[in-house]
């Protein structure tokens, strides 16, 4: 009876030995699971083990791994005879595939928004979290054209055309999810160019004159002396495919000096065209007539007709005394003066009442003019 007693308690040891054996392998089975995956899904061994790599499904049926959850939580893979011994396929329902729905996340992407270059051919640049295929595109354009094929980081040189650039930039990982950015930029490859500067030679009396060649002009500077000057192009005059400016600037402290200038030009893509620097004397100071109030007489009689002109001025750099009877066209009176006078007598045949405008110009543009009336 004894002996009967001790081999039925061996009996009872074995029977929950081999219990907690099969509730054991019961557990351990059930963390498997069969991953059933279709064509351009992924499972991403990577975030189990930074060391593995991504599985891609290429498979126009299903492609089945074997799988087990990581302490992180993320899918591990196992022996493929784990989920076998389970009796699991993909036929059954007892499959829990993680497919890959995120898109990729793009970064460091140039062209920079916002930029200007003066280059036509441009580098796009982008880099992505995960291999993904490029591709860009004008943005009033439909029509994609690829970049670089699967790749994290994608450089290409592009060739644009002149003007501003609105393009879009794509990335397709291998599951077909899709993420893109926009960028704005302009392509400004023509060298600004300065036509013409005045004066040329001479004088200046701190008006100054400027022709030049830039569709996208940034800034355009005026040196002179020590001094700068910006200027402001919306009050610039644009005719066809040039710009002219007059610019005016406070010179009085170099009057009487000789005193150098030029402009600089500079367009969006920072290119910069410099024009010829120019010395000049300054003379602000306006010609003076000596004698305002008898510096002409009128004949009598018959020859009322005539005016004699004595004008007295002080002038030492003077360009031309002129007149004008409102007839809309200047003549000359005198070029020159002879001992600091400008003598002429001027016929004005046609009777009535006469207007006449004298105008006293010097070398540096000043003037002053005065207004004479009569009756022939």
């Amino acid at each position: 009876m004894g002996r009967k007693t001790i081999k039925s308690g061996k009996i009872l040891s074995l029977t929950l030995f081999t219990l907690v054996l099969i509730l054991l392998s019961l557990s351990i089975f059930s963390a498997y699971q069969l991953l059933c995956l279709k064509k351009g899904e992924i499972i991403k061994f990577s975030e189990c083990n930074p060391l593995m790599k991504n599985y891609y499904c290429n498979s126009n049926f299903y492609c089945s791994y074997c799988v087990f959850t990581g302490s992180n939580g993320k899918p591990c893979p196992a022996m493929i005879n784990k989920c076998n011994a389970l009796g699991l396929s993909c036929n059954s329902d007892n499959n829990n595939a993680t497919l890959d729905k995120t898109p990729p996340k793009i970064s460091m992407c140039s062209p920079i928004n916002n930029s200007y270059s003066g280059a036509t051919r441009q580098i796009i640049k982008c880099s992505a979290d995960e291999v993904s295929t490029w591709y860009y595109r004008d943005f009033s354009d439909s029509k994609w054209t690829k970049l670089c094929d699967r790749t994290i980081s994608c450089m290409k040189t592009v060739s644009f055309d002149e003007g501003p650039q609105h393009i879009v930039i794509k990335a397709v990982d291998r599951a077909g999810n899709e993420a893109q950015v926009e960028r704005v930029f302009a392509v400004d490859s023509n060298k600004p160019k300065i036509l013409k500067t005045y004066p040329k030679e001479g004088f200046s009396n701190g008006e100054f004159f400027v022709e030049f060649k830039e569709e996208n002009p940034k800034t355009l500077k005026l040196f002179y002396g020590n001094k700068s000057k910006d200027v402001v192009l919306t009050e610039c005059d644009i005719q066809k495919s040039k710009t002219i400016c007059d610019v005016s600037a406070v010179v009085t402290e170099f009057d009487g000096k000789t005193m150098p200038y030029w402009f600089e030009l500079t367009d969006i893509a920072d290119s910069k065209a410099v024009s010829k620097k120019i010395y000049l004397k300054v003379d602000i100071s306006a010609p003076e007539i000596l004698n305002p109030t008898s510096f002409w007489t009128q004949g009598t009689g018959k020859n009322n007709k005539y005016i004699y002109f004595n004008i007295n001025v002080k002038e030492p750099n003077l360009d031309s005394i002129e007149y004008n009877d409102n007839s809309g066209s200047w003549k000359t009176l005198c070029s020159s003066l002879k001992n600091g006078k400008c003598e002429k007598k001027v016929t004005f045949s046609k009777k009535g009442h006469h207007s006449v405008d004298i105008q006293l110009t010097d070398d540096a543009g000043n003037s002053v003019a005065k207004r004479i009336e009569f009756d022939v």
